[in-house]
């Protein structure tokens, strides 16, 4: 069976896309456990939560930007 190379290329970004998404979602969840943690460790409100949750957002959206720039970089290549 010959191989499609448009078929190739559509798995590729459905791969990038699922892992952008998964690592939005999972840091975002991850400072909202840990934040959880710290503001029930130390007593305070809510300040980690939102802090923490700040940041895996941060991250996650850092992460989604070098991703599609190493894609546009790779496409402009091939």
């Amino acid at each position: 069976m010959a191989k499609n190379p448009k078929m190739g290329k559509v798995v590729k970004f459905m791969a990038i896309g699922s892992s952008i998404s998964g690592a939005l979602a999972g840091t975002t969840a991850a400072g909202y456990f840990v934040g959880q943690y710290l503001d029930t460790l130390f007593g305070s409100t809510y300040i980690f939560t939102l802090i923490l949750m700040l940041l895996g957002v941060g991250l996650g959206l850092a992460y989604m930007i070098y991703t599609l720039q190493r894609l546009g970089k790779s496409n402009d290549e091939s």
